[in-house]
């Protein structure tokens, strides 16, 4: 059972691209060293002592099968998809709108949640969420532009007080840095993609749309993304 263990372990942390090159490695016998080239830098240590662990009783080859297995099936996992419209609405139009699906998503929550904006408006429902979420001990972590923006970094600051907030490094990369995402990842298994930011006017007078994703691999992605980002200095806390 200690293998099974280490192997869920191992898997939870890795990205099923890299569970596909490093099972891939694996299989073709190449040494750890080289095997694990295909994993981020922040986790080549810690999987690495995984493997080596795993190694004490399970062949190099079985466990690189077992992760290209896995990856697999982090893929295909089923997801629960859910199309939330805000705006002007057709006669006879069912669904939920998007608040009301943000609420939930955000009252769902109990460890932490992952946010992104471009903008933001003062008492703003998405804005209440967060710190009603923040008010429960929810970790929250919001990602916001602040090169154009400047109000939006303000406004949540005054409001969202305890909260980790991140913004894009000026000049880190070749791309203008605007920061234009729109999202609510929570505990690794619902994800909220939407064009609304978190501002008043997206409540009730443009045109919105979005998807409500419930899958672990997706929510993963995203919380992924943005330590990535974090940790190669693409963003920074503002």
């Amino acid at each position: 059972m200690a293998e099974f263990t280490g192997l869920e372990s191992l898997a939870t942390s890795l990205t099923p691209t890299e569970m596909d090159l490093l099972g891939a490695a694996l299989i073709a016998g190449r040494p750890i060293a080289m095997a694990v080239e295909g994993v981020h830098a922040r986790k080549v240590a810690a999987t690495r002592a995984e493997i080596d662990n795993l190694l004490v009783s399970m062949d190099k080859k079985i466990i690189g099968a077992v992760l290209l297995a896995m990856s697999s099936a982090a893929k295909h996992a089923s997801s629960q998809l859910e199309v939330v419209w805000s705006g002007p609405t057709p006669k006879g139009a069912l669904g939920r709108t998007t608040w009301a699906v943000l609420g939930e998503v955000v009252e769902n929550a109990h460890e932490y949640i992952y946010a992104a904006t471009y903008s933001a408006g003062s008492g703003a429902p998405a804005i209440k969420a967060l710190r009603g979420a923040i008010d429960r001990g929810i970790k929250v972590t919001c990602v916001v532009d602040n090169h154009h923006r400047p109000e939006a970094i303000d406004i949540l600051r005054n409001e969202l007080g305890g909260a980790r907030l991140l913004g894009l490094v000026k000049g880190a990369t070749q791309f203008a840095p605007m920061m234009h995402a729109k999202f609510i990842v929570v505990d690794g298994h619902s994800t909220f993609l939407t064009s609304a930011n978190f501002s008043n006017i997206a409540v009730d007078k443009s045109l919105e749309v979005g998807l409500f994703v419930h899958n672990s691999f997706v929510a993963h992605q995203f919380k992924r993304r943005i330590e990535d980002l974090l940790d190669d200095g693409l963003l920074e806390s503002i």
